[in-house]
């Protein structure tokens, strides 16, 4: 068997395996352990025209029928899926001989320095899992993995630890046509921009042969970078099988997003595409009363407010524009807003919100106090935009009455008042308003 061994296990290998394994450098020991130099994967798809090749070397197969010791081991040394995976060491084992259900085998693996192409590395991963031999199905698949890292065009992401379970995974199809759905919960994650911290997230997602869906259930969610806090974030989204976001639900839950603003009980915005590859979303939010601050100087109380966002973003020539309306308390003040932008890294996701290069930039609002109102404008025709550059100009219908209306809510402390009362009186007067340039 030592001498003879190697080539008839070669010849099962690639027989049983109809060739999709192809073994070479095999040496038995005397002890019937077989030790295997390179193990070759290759599985050809002329469905998808999409082929899996792959390889293991230094791969080493134990078996023992006595005593708690696995029945079967194979330890794989470097392994790489092409285009898929790669792993520095890989251990696959079964129970002790008779403990082993036959129907359903249940087997164990250790992986060491796994990195997955599509979505980051981890330090070690452990699965569990029920095999059935007769279909070729895992079945009760429980996932463990630790020290796991993500990076893309802007951020680099990162948690603790990974524990969860997927449903059953076909070995007889290659993993871009597998149909399957998982629990994880996540713990310690950290992003480094925007930078943003959370001790522990629940995902569930689904791959279907229409759709890719998840959900993320964050607590506890720390902006670092702007100084904000949210209690709790839901994210609910769906693609296509193309990869390209269809709809996307994001729910913010007490917070705030940036340190010194208002805080708020709830925002939502809804993402959807829409028949012309464009993108529409509504933005919609309870904020707090909130004391505005300047220069460490009381400006006045900001009352509770409602706001409404209309999202329109055009991917093709990277415009966003926007409408919103708000709300302030029992106030006799609401206001409305329209805005134009345009903006590739925005769009293609390639910079973050901070940093984010504007051009053709134009903004128009309305403030209405009662009858009056204050409207302006802010454009910037430069590429990039830069603060310098905007122009801003102001104009409102009855000076006077606007203050008296300020005056009576209390919204303004009487120094700030007398401020911008000073401000706007400077412009040119029009009737009994005013316009002036920022």
């Amino acid at each position: 068997m030592i001498f003879g061994g190697p080539t008839i296990i070669k010849r099962v290998i690639s027989g049983y395996t109809l060739g999709t394994l192809a073994a070479s450098g095999i040496t038995v020991s005397p002890a019937l352990g077989i030790t295997i130099a390179r193990l070759d994967f290759s599985l050809d798809n002329e469905l998808s025209e999409k082929g899996i090749e792959g390889f293991s070397r230094a791969a080493k197969l134990s078996w023992s029928i006595f005593g708690e010791k696995p029945f079967l081991k194979l330890h794989l040394g470097p392994s790489v899926l092409k285009n898929h995976v790669i792993a520095e060491s890989i251990v696959i084992y079964t129970p002790p001989y008779r403990e082993i259900d036959w129907q359903n085998i249940f087997l164990s693996a250790d992986s060491r320095s796994l990195s997955l192409n599509s979505f980051g590395n981890t330090e070690s991963v452990k699965l569990e899992a029920k095999l059935n031999l007769e279909s070729a199905m895992l079945s009760n698949i429980m996932v463990e993995a630790e020290a796991l890292s993500s990076e893309t065009v802007n951020s680099v992401y990162s948690a603790n630890s990974l524990t969860g379970q997927l449903n059953d995974l076909d070995l007889n199809l290659p993993p871009f046509e597998q149909f399957f759905s998982g629990t994880f919960a996540v713990k310690d994650i950290n992003a480094s921009n925007p930078s943003m911290s959370s001790p522990i997230a629940d995902i569930k997602f689904a791959i279907t042969e229409s759709a890719k869906t998840f959900e993320i259930d964050l607590n506890d969610v720390n902006l670092s970078e702007f100084g904000g806090f949210i209690n709790n974030v839901k994210v609910n989204g769906n693609y296509n099988r193309g990869d390209s976001l269809q709809d996307l639900q994001v729910d913010f839950l007490n917070g705030s997003l940036v340190g010194k603003s208002p805080t708020f009980s709830s925002i939502s915005m809804n993402v959807r595409k829409t028949f012309d590859d464009k993108y529409k979303a509504d933005i919609e939010g309870e904020l707090d009363q909130f004391e505005i601050y300047h220069s460490d100087n009381f400006f006045g109380v900001l009352p509770s407010s409602n706001f409404l966002i209309d999202l329109e973003l055009h991917p093709e020539n990277s415009k966003v524009a926007a409408e919103s309306q708000i709300s302030l308390g029992e106030t006799n003040i609401s206001g409305a807003l329209e805005m134009e932008f345009r903006s590739e890294p925005m769009i293609s996701m390639n910079c973050s919100l901070m940093d984010c290069a504007l051009s053709d930039f134009a903004l128009f609002y309305k403030i209405n106090f009662d009858k009056e109102w204050v409207s302006g404008n802010a454009v910037c025709t430069e590429n990039p935009c830069v603060t310098t550059n905007i122009s801003h100009f102001v104009k409102t219908s009855n000076t006077n009455n606007i203050f008296k209306i300020l005056n009576q809510t209390d919204v303004l402390n009487p120094l700030s008042t007398l401020y911008l009362y000073g401000v706007i009186t400077s412009g040119q007067k029009i009737n009994g308003g005013h316009e002036l340039k920022l």
